[in-house]
């Protein structure tokens, strides 16, 4: 008798019968249609698409955006990638030219888009094919208990579009404009366009739900599933199209899809959504979460809710900053609602300001900007809406349902040491290095420094360089640096920096000066100590600290650090 650490140790196993299925199911299918999962971009053999452009709306030519030098690399492989493809074909000027963003994939790579929204997408006209329901797809999916995902490459690209529309979708890179002639990302009406083609081509087979770039197949056995799986990729390769191959799911006993997951027991919620469903219920404490509400403006102003959606944060959403936490909100309410949203003109209503230079629909895509907010960007830009901002007071309803998530419990909350030492290290000593390297990108002292080496000038013109000529004997430099005596001159970008570390201490301002003459010099340093920002939130904050305690307040025992100092029976409460 051998036991289960022998079998392991002899490199012997058992396989389960749902892998055997998968296993000898998809290779047998894989070799069938070898051109259908080829690496090669298909092509829709069907009419190519028009876009319906209105002639009243002028044409608009944008100049490119400038690359950052970390992405270019990456850049100009997709781009000789998709020429090699004949997606793009390089041009000399077209009457629509469209700057390009390149957000980054989970995998690294860059995936260019095109900033439609501030060009073709004003005069397209909008597209009257409706996005199916998730959950009619799902229910005329039919009962099964083996399922296939099946994924395209490169989805809209499959889609050859004529010469008109190839050249309204335009996009003018840091190497030039490039004709497209295939369907685009961020074109607002392209989602539409390609789900009709999915369902014409699919049509009349049983178990297959196509949902965009995904198609969903199920059946009550293997050689059923088999063959339906047959019947979609017999098609896929009359209408020339193909599948990403490390992206199919074949024979599997449940998948994911939309949300839900669905299996031979039938359609259930994923966790994810049946946890957001309780936390409304049970709801007790809470941490930060996202809230929605879908709305209908009546005649007379008013607003009546019609549907409401919160979720709780995920561990890494916690760690947003604020404006992508905001963002976030946005980005899961028109997920949410997207089959009441797509297709009409609606109002994002958000009580941050910040957003409406980045997420307006009539506005371009800030050039500089993380990938999150970029992909987001391009998501939105396939709706109709206005961003609109509003004061938080006035969101009341969506604020209580972003404070009803979920209570998760923090398992490792951060040591409460390792925070004060983060506050405490946020302003270290200023090395002679940064002086060096401030320096040099300065100006002003690049010029200064450039005279002490070369000689100084006959005549100077006063201003900036004024309290510099009245030292030009005793300025010298040393390591990059430009001193006066033994004392650093310090680069204006560096001068905010010195006062806090000198201020650290809370020092008066006649001590301040007297530490700072000791060491360090720039021209008019006396007035700009005195009219620093660092003196004004000191003072402000010392302010607020003498009003508070003058007002009404109950003292009580301080016996150990970081009890309450007094409490203002005021609006606010004060502490040390």
């Amino acid at each position: 008798l051998l036991g289960m650490g022998w079998f392991r140790a002899l490199g012997m196993g058992f396989t389960g019968v749902h892998q055997m299925l998968k296993s000898s199911l998809k290779d047998s299918l894989l070799t069938e249609f070898q051109d259908v999962f080829g690496d090669t971009l298909g092509k829709y053999v069907g009419t190519p698409i028009s876009l319906n452009l209105d002639p009243n709306i002028a044409q608009i030519r944008l100049k490119a955006r400038r690359v950052p030098f970390a992405l270019k690399p990456k850049i100009d492989a997709e781009l000789d990638k998709l020429i090699k493809q004949g997606v793009l074909v390089p041009v000399d000027h077209a009457k629509w030219e469209t700057p390009i963003v390149t957000p980054v994939k989970s995998d690294g790579s860059i995936r260019i888009c095109a900033d439609y929204k501030c060009t073709i997408n004003k005069a397209l006209q909008p597209s009257a094919y409706p996005v199916p329901i998730v959950h009619h797809l799902l229910h005329s999916l039919g009962p099964g208990k083996f399922f296939a995902k099946l994924d395209l490459a490169q989805a809209y690209q499959q889609l050859p579009v004529d010469d008109a529309t190839a050249e309204a979708q335009t996009i003018v890179t840091h190497r030039g404009a490039f004709k497209c002639t295939r369907l685009q990302f961020g074109v607002s009406v392209a989602p539409g366009l390609f789900q009709s083609t999915m369902e014409r081509l699919l049509q009349g087979l049983p178990g297959v739900v196509p949902y965009f770039d995904d198609v969903l197949v199920s059946a009550q056995d293997e050689r059923q599933l088999g063959d339906r799986i047959r019947n979609v990729l017999s098609r896929f390769r009359e209408a020339g199209l193909r599948l990403k191959k490390n992206k199919c799911m074949i024979a599997v006993p449940s998948v994911e899809f939309l949300g839900y997951r669905v299996d031979g027991t039938g359609i259930h919620p994923t966790e994810s959504k049946v946890r957001a469903i309780k936390s409304v219920l049970v709801c007790d404490t809470s941490p930060v979460g996202v809230g929605a509400v879908l709305g209908h403006r009546l005649p007379n102003g008013l607003e009546a809710p019609i549907a409401f959606y919160s979720r709780t944060l995920s561990s890494a959403e916690r760690n947003y900053s604020q404006l992508d936490r905001e963002a976030l909100a946005a980005i899961a309410g028109v997920k949410k609602f997207h089959e009441y949203l797509f297709g009409r003109q609606f109002e994002l209503v958000t009580d941050h300001r910040p957003l409406l230079g980045l997420l307006a629909g009539d506005r371009p895509t800030p050039a500089a900007l993380s990938p999150r907010l970029t992909r987001w960007a391009i998501f939105l830009s396939a709706y109709s809406y206005q961003l609109v901002h509003r004061p938080g007071r006035t969101l009341g309803h969506a604020d209580a349902l972003s404070r009803c998530p979920l209570s998760d419990l923090l398992t490792n909350p951060t040591p409460e040491a390792s925070v004060l030492l983060l506050d405490t290290l946020t302003l270290g000593p200023i090395s002679s290095a940064e002086v060096a390297k401030a320096s040099a990108r300065d100006p002003i002292f690049r010029t200064v420094m450039g005279w002490v080496l070369k000689g100084w000038p006959v005549k100077v013109d006063g201003g900036d360089y004024q309290g510099f000529v009245n030292k030009r004997n005793e300025l010298f430099t040393q390591g990059g640096c430009l001193l006066w005596g033994d004392r650093v001159v310090v680069p204006t970008k560096l001068r905010t920096r010195v006062l806090e570390l000198l201020h650290k201490g809370h020092p008066g301002i006649v001590r301040m000066k007297s530490l700072a003459r000791s060491y360090v010099w720039w021209p008019n340093m006396d007035q700009f100590q005195v009219g620093s920002p660092v003196f004004a939130r000191n003072y402000t904050f010392r302010l607020q600290l003498i009003k508070c305690v003058s007002s009404g307040s109950q003292s009580t025992p301080r016996n150990k650090p970081k009890t309450e100092f007094h409490q203002n029976k005021g609006s606010k409460d004060c502490y040390i």
